[in-house]
């Protein structure tokens, strides 16, 4: 497998978390060359391939085992980090909303979402509480953790090290390489299950956009709301803040946005809007 990148220091940075924080949990790297670097093709299958609730729990346990690794952090280190995660939620989330309204040239925003009153995305920005998304929990991250992202080497029989090797892993969160947000990784995992990417490259989804008005659906399977039920029952027995992963979860959508193709980019776009809305209000 051999990975291209417009931006040379994004290699450099995946190559060095590779051999470096995700050593043996993701492929090993073989070689890296300026904008390039390689690896053997590793068997097995993705997780939007081969999931059961077997499967996710051990995948869980993987995660909690090998790759959430939290660290301590104090002094500068800590606010560092702290001034990282507001970059990275805050500013970001700003950022990619100006490339979303300058894409699509929409002089206004419309008021219903699948027949309920979302506010401008404005006013919920507003609402958020950046300094609690601010206050992160350390620790040794992925940064594109969903289905796609995952493979399953020996299906539901074992939970190993090896039974699972990760894809795509981000380059850095915020600026930083040895540490990211553990709630960044919790919101990606959720929002695989939310929205299953694999369907939606099949166009298996449905938008409408009116002056006033958006109607959006898209499909799922059965096993991932069982497993949507699993993940919530995970994050409730292990102490997370589930308020915190919808809302890092909306964002995640939001922030999406510009970077696909419409009408995709506009789905998520107004999916981000409406669960940041279901979320601040505890709807």
């Amino acid at each position: 497998v051999i990975k291209f990148f417009a931006n040379e220091d994004v290699a450099k940075k995946r190559f060095e978390r590779a051999i470096g924080h995700l050593k043996g949990l993701c492929p090993k790297v073989e070689e890296i060359k300026g904008q390039f670097y390689s690896y053997k093709k590793v068997g097995g299958q993705v997780l939007y391939e081969n999931i059961n609730s077997n499967i996710f729990n051990n995948f869980l346990r993987w995660a909690q085992t090998y790759l959430w690794k939290k660290n301590s952090l104090s002094g500068k280190d800590e606010k560092n980090f702290y001034d990282a995660c507001h970059a990275f939620y805050y500013q970001k989330t700003k950022d990619r909303l100006n490339m979303f309204h300058k894409k699509t040239a929409r002089g206004h925003e419309t008021k219903n979402i699948n027949d309920v009153f979302v506010p401008h995305v404005d006013d919920l920005l507003g609402l958020v509480d950046w300094k609690s998304l601010s206050q992160g929990t350390p620790a040794n991250f992925h940064g594109d953790l969903q289905f796609d992202n995952i493979l399953s080497v020996f299906g539901d029989t074992a939970s190993s090290k090896d039974a699972f090797v990760l894809l795509d892993w981000r380059h850095d969160f915020g600026g930083l390489t040895a540490v990211g947000d553990l709630y960044y990784d919790l919101a990606k995992l959720y929002g695989g299950i939310l929205l299953p990417y694999n369907l939606i490259k099949k166009n298996m989804f449905s938008f409408e956009i009116g002056d006033s008005s958006v109607y959006y659906d898209f499909y799922t399977k059965h096993k991932l709301l069982e497993i949507k039920d699993i993940y919530e029952s995970f994050i409730q027995k292990n102490g997370f803040d589930i308020k915190k992963i919808k809302t890092i979860t909306a964002l995640i959508f939001l922030n999406m946005s510009p970077l696909h193709m419409e009408p995709f980019g506009s789905m998520l776009y107004h999916l981000g809007r409406y669960m940041l809305y279901k979320t601040l209000k505890n709807i």
